[in-house]
């Protein structure tokens, strides 16, 4: 068994620092990755950051010009509206006017025909007469 002990000495001699040097570059290798792929997700997070806020700029720039429009929208609505409503109660107003007038007109027209029907009246009994 000695020669098995002593093969066993030269590979621990030999191969145990090779893999001793190997596992301490594995080891940094790692350490290495886990820092860079830290460092991406730092800057990935920042650049979604700065997307969102962009993009929160954005929709508050464009809700707000939404907002004005609706404003002036309403607003010309609004005015068109009160100017309809005004042209109705001035159209109102004239229909009740000439709907007076007319009944005014029919009274006037009847007492003009019992008048006239009244001095047919006369001249015809005083004809008879």
């Amino acid at each position: 068994m000695g020669m098995i002990e002593d093969v066993r000495g030269v590979l621990q001699d030999l191969v145990v620092p090779d893999l001793k040097a190997l596992e301490q570059r594995v080891t940094s290798l790692e350490q290495n990755m886990d820092r860079r792929f830290a460092e991406v997700e730092k800057s990935m997070e920042r650049r979604f950051a700065e997307a969102e806020k962009s993009m929160d700029q954005r929709f508050a720039g464009v809700e707000k010009s939404m907002d004005q429009r609706f404003a002036g929208v309403e607003k010309s609505m609004e005015r068109r509206f009160a100017e309809q409503e005004k042209a109705a109660e001035t159209r109102h107003k004239e229909l009740i006017t000439y709907l007076a007038l007319d009944a005014r007109v029919r009274k006037i027209e009847q007492d003009h025909v019992s008048i006239h029907e009244a001095e047919r009246l006369e001249s015809t009994e005083k004809h008879a007469r």
